[in-house]
């Protein structure tokens, strides 16, 4: 996606502006133009050798601060997500490792996962067409789940 201002890189943080009458709208800026809006401040001349930090204005409903967030790590109402959002990204990726949250699953779990739901299907399908004496079918199906099984052993072992 690019930046709504200048339209020429792509936008690296997001923020919903909330107006009095409650409208809101999403902005996305590249880093460029989020410091120059002062959406980002640049700290590149202070001692911080060129990180940057996210200024945060507090929550206008509850009048929490971003601080005040980070030290309780608990919200003061529903709309603390909307005023943090510009923070709240780099805030995840610091104590997560993402912006995302993924579950406690490592992506080889997610696999074997998914190769034991293919085997439980499989396994339906091989003993239907064992009854229906679909002999042919059947062995292209305990062919796949010999291939799944030698897969997930593979996995199993590391």
């Amino acid at each position: 996606m690019k930046c709504d201002r200048c339209g020429e890189r792509d936008a690296e943080f997001n923020y919903i502006e909330i107006e009095r009458d409650g409208t809101r709208k999403e902005h996305h800026l590249c880093r460029r133009c989020a410091i120059e809006t002062g959406i980002l401040k640049d700290l590149s001349h202070d001692s911080h050798e060129g990180k940057e930090a996210l200024t945060v204005s507090d929550c206008p409903v509850c009048g929490m601060s971003f601080e005040d967030f980070k030290r309780e790590e608990l919200f003061g109402c529903a709309d603390c997500y909307d005023a943090f959002r510009p923070a709240l990204y780099a805030y995840f990726r610091k104590i997560q490792g993402s912006e995302r949250y993924r579950g406690k699953m490592l992506a080889q779990n997610e696999k074997v996962l998914a190769i034991k739901k293919n085997l439980r299907l499989l396994r339906k399908k091989l003993e239907k067409f064992v009854e229906e004496e679909r002999y042919e079918e059947a062995i292209k199906i305990r062919d796949e789940i010999e291939r799944y099984e030698a897969e997930l052993k593979s996995y199993e072992q590391g």
